[in-house]
Formats: structure tokens, C-alpha cells, sequence
């Protein structure tokens, strides 16, 4: 295959790429493990956690009522907490994931163009914080990350390949990273427009069609669970506005928060799409145009598809996404070694130094919702007989995760299902009936919200039918504020 990158240019040797492989692959796994529990749970890791302290049986059944959008997340995640339940320990499967994921880029970028595009795509990879974040929260989508990599190096693999082991490769790799989110689904469209930058007959059709029919019969199941399964627990997002686009922006190109820095990368991206453009209305279908596809493709059929869907229903969340960094990394690396010479170490350098500034930043932030500290705090004033409500039904695992820690935590009142959070849950209602009379057997109730300030601020109605209802007889004695968690403690009158 003709390299996208001059072909006379001398390129590393094997030696030298494995060493720097070896190295890269070093710091990323150093970078990643850095605080990796040093921040408390936010609410979507304690329902991860949650997920291990079920049965195999529980855990089959939340899986195809409820949960099976992250299938393989949650099946790796509670065979993985056998090494412990700590913050650090629970976290480690995402770190390890994101660390394998190192070698798997720069393998891609060797793939595809050159030892030196996959060496400066691993950099890139390494200190993108957007990665980095997601190889640090116990969340799927460094899992996502992996396969979705690994599905476009057996994706090429299988197209230039004569056997059809590569085809099946491609296929397992291809289900697995589904059913570790759905929306891998929009990388899989990505994967298919490819194949227009090819010409038809070096397409072995009778073996794609039969990958398409079998990646079909796979997904099944998640059509049908999609089509009869309430959707309710999606209703937290909210419609696609320039905020959210702002977002994904920010976060594709390093989570600075800086507008230059969202301005430069989406630049060089734009300079991708157009070489894209030169290159196939020049060499029209082949090898080369399809290469040069992949970073322009990649990045944009799952952004487009997901603004459009969109438009009929609030869908757009920049992580759900986040697997396009791959194509990102990997072009902005063809970028830069398509320079001249004695242009590209110092155009690598500039990369890398735009993309690890943010980082200090990220190791300084706590936790995106201090459940941790309002936990504690619940613990260090609660009293015998006390009773505690969580107005989220979804948080109450975090808040369960750090209160069982203490003995003497206070009776959990809602969300409560025989005194265990089970996955139903996640979208139980307060009860008009049931909880007044539930409040009125305890002498001090505490509510915790996951708000950053007094919920009449936001007009929730779940949270004032609380206040409402616990005024009838008790009264506010103290507040106190962490980040995104609120505790209000009520005694009774």
C-alpha cells in the first residue's frame, strides 16, 4: 500500500519504534494511574459500583431490563472487583484499558501510514486529557475506546487480507465494542462510507455482506431491547444547543476550556478534510483514498449522526462520542508528519505541548459531585434513628458506596426497596402517600441532593415535594453546600 506520508521519506526503524512504543506506552500507564482514586464517585460510577454488589443472576437480569447498553462494561466490571472495592482498585479495569489503548493507536497509525505517525499519534493519545479523563472514571467508554481501535486495525486487516479470519477478527472485536455502548453503532456507519473510497473490485463483497448479516443477527437483541424497554432514564438529556456542540468541541480537542485551543485543532482537522478532498478527486478510488479518509470519516459520520438524531430526540453527549479522539490523534499525527523534514519534530512538540496544558488543571479538580464529603458529613452529625433521603434515586449508590463505611450511617427512606437500592430504582418517584408517614418515625432527616445550590433555585418538583412534605413536621436546622451535592438536615418540630 502507497503511504499517505512521502514514501521516500525515511521512516523509524523497527528497533526505534518499539523502543518509543515502549516508552510512551510507560508514561501513558504512569499518567493514568496518577490520582487515579484520589477523586470520590460521581453518580454514574456508583452505579457502577452498585452492579458488583449483585448476583450473577441480578446482574444477567438488570442487563436485559435495564442495562444493556453497557453489557460488557458491567460483565468486566464485576468480574473485575474481585482485586477490591476501592476507589483505585475499581477504577483500574479503565485505566488498563486506556493504557492498552496506546499501543493500539500507534499500531493504526504504522497501519495505515507510517512507524512515525504511529508514534506521534500515541503521544497525542497519551496526554489528550479527554482520554486520559475516561481512562479515570469508572465508566465504559475507555472499553469503547479499545475495541473501536482494535475494530478499524482488523477492518483493514480483513479488506486486504485473502483469508476470511480477518473478516471474523473484525466482526467480534466489532460486537463486543457495541455492546459496550450502543452508540459505537455510529463508528460502524463510519466504517461502511469508507468503503466508498475504494474501488469495487478490490472489495471482497461476498464476504462483507456476510460481516454485515452477522454483525445484524448479533445486534438483535439491543434492537429489540431498544424498541420495548422504557426509556425514561435518557430524559436527563437536555436538547442540543450551541452549550452542548461547545462541549464536545472542547473536549475533542483537550478539554482546556480555552477557545483557541478547540479553534486550532478543529483548523487542522478542516486541513485534513480538505487534503481528503484533493486526494481523491487526484488518485480517485484506492489504497491511498481510503487511508486518507479515516481521520475526516471517523471524526465526522458519528458527530453527524448523533446531531441529527438529535433533532427528533436529546441525544448529544460529547462522551458518548468520545471514541472519534482515535481518528482525531491519528490525523492530526499524518498532519505532522506530512511536513517537511526538519518541520515535523518541532510541529510534533507544539501537538503535544497543546494538548498536556491542560493537564495539571485536570489533576487538580475534585470530584464532578462530592458525594464523598457529603457522605462524611452526613456521618459525623447523624444521630441513632436517623433517616436519610437522596432525591436522585440514581445517586443513592454513591451516596450508599461512602456511607456504609461508617457504622451507624442513617436508615436510607427513598430510594428504598426493602432497605437495598435495586436497579428498578433508578426511576422510582416519591411516594405522596408512603413518605410523609415515613418521615414522621424519625426525629432528624437528611436530604442529600446532587445540586449545586438550593433546589428551589431549579424548581425540581421531586426535590420540593421533600421539602414540602418533611415541613409538615419538621423544619430546616442547617445546609451545607459541597460541589454538586447539597445536604439539608430537617429535625423534628
Amino acid at each position: 500500500m502507497t503511504s499517505a506520508v512521502a514514501a521516500s521519506r525515511a521512516d523509524l526503524s523497527r528497533e526505534q519504534y518499539r523502543t518509543l512504543l515502549a516508552l510512551i506506552t510507560l508514561a501513558a500507564a504512569f499518567i493514568r494511574f496518577l490520582h487515579l482514586g484520589t477523586r470520590g464517585f460521581m453518580i454514574d460510577e456508583g452505579f457502577s459500583w452498585f452492579t458488583t454488589t449483585l448476583s450473577w443472576p441480578e446482574l444477567l437480569d438488570s442487563l436485559t431490563t435495564r442495562n444493556a447498553q453497557m453489557t460488557i462494561h458491567y460483565v468486566l466490571l464485576h468480574a473485575w472487583s474481585f482485586v477490591g472495592d476501592s476507589e483505585f482498585a475499581l477504577r483500574s479495569i479503565s485505566a488498563i484499558f486506556g493504557i492498552a489503548t496506546v499501543p493500539l493507536v500507534a499500531a493504526l497509525g504504522k497501519t495505515l501510514y507510517s512507524r512515525q505517525v504511529g508514534i506521534v499519534a500515541a503521544v497525542l493519545f497519551s496526554v489528550h486529557v479527554f482520554a486520559i479523563q475516561y481512562s479515570q472514571e469508572l465508566r465504559t467508554y475507555p472499553v469503547a475506546m479499545f475495541f473501536v481501535t482494535l475494530s478499524w486495525l482488523f477492518l483493514f486487516e480483513a479488506l486486504q487480507g485473502p483469508t476470511g479470519v480477518a473478516w471474523v477478527k473484525f466482526v467480534v472485536v466489532t460486537v463486543v465494542g457495541f455492546y459496550c455502548h450502543f452508540f459505537v453503532a455510529f463508528n460502524i456507519v463510519a466504517q461502511v462510507v469508507t468503503l466508498i473510497f475504494l474501488p469495487p473490485s478490490v472489495i471482497q463483497w461476498k464476504k462483507v455482506r456476510i460481516a454485515g448479516l452477522t454483525l445484524f443477527a448479533c445486534f438483535l437483541p439491543a434492537i429489540f431491547y431498544s424498541l420495548t424497554t422504557n426509556t425514561e432514564d435518557l430524559n436527563w438529556i437536555r436538547p442540543t444547543d450551541r452549550a452542548i456542540l461547545w462541549e464536545f468541541f472542547d473536549r475533542f480537542s483537550g478539554m482546556s476550556g480555552a477557545a483557541w485551543q478547540a479553534s486550532a485543532i478543529l483548523l487542522l482537522w478542516a486541513i485534513l478534510a480538505l487534503k481528503l478532498f484533493l486526494i481523491v478527486s487526484r488518485e480517485r478510488r484506492g489504497w491511498k483514498s481510503w487511508t486518507a479518509s479515516f481521520p475526516v470519516v471517523g471524526v465526522l459520520v458519528p458527530f453527524v449522526i448523533l446531531v441529527v438524531l438529535s433533532i427528533f430526540r436529546p441525544l448529544f453527549v460529547p462522551r458518548y462520542i468520545g471514541y472519534t479522539v482515535v481518528p482525531l490523534v491519528i490525523g492530526l499525527a499524518l498532519w505532522c508528519c506530512s511536513l517537511k523534514r526538519e518541520l515535523v519534530a518541532g510541529a510534533a512538540v507544539v501537538l503535544i505541548v497543546v494538548f498536556a496544558w491542560p493537564m495539571p488543571a485536570y489533576y487538580r479538580q475534585t470530584a464532578f459531585q462530592d458525594f464523598r464529603g457529603a457522605a462524611n458529613y452526613v456521618s459525623l452529625h447523624c444521630g441513632p434513628g436517623d433517616g436519610v433521603v437522596v432525591w436522585e434515586p440514581m445517586a443513592r449508590p454513591a451516596v450508599e458506596y461512602y456511607g456504609r463505611r461508617h457504622p451507624g450511617f442513617p436508615e436510607f427512606i427513598f430510594p428504598q426497596s426493602g432497605g437495598r437500592f435495586h436497579v428498578e430504582d433508578m426511576l422510582q418517584r416519591p411516594d405522596p402517600f408512603a413518605l410523609p408517614a415515613a418521615f414522621g418515625r424519625h426525629q432528624r432527616i437528611w436530604i442529600i441532593y446532587d445540586l449545586p445550590d438550593s433546589p428551589a433555585a431549579f424548581n425540581i418538583t421531586p426535590a420540593l415535594y421533600f421539602e414540602r412534605a418533611i415541613a409538615r413536621t419538621h423544619h430546616q436546622l442547617s445546609v451545607q453546600q459541597f460541589k454538586n451535592a447539597r445536604v439539608e438536615e430537617y429535625v423534628r418540630d
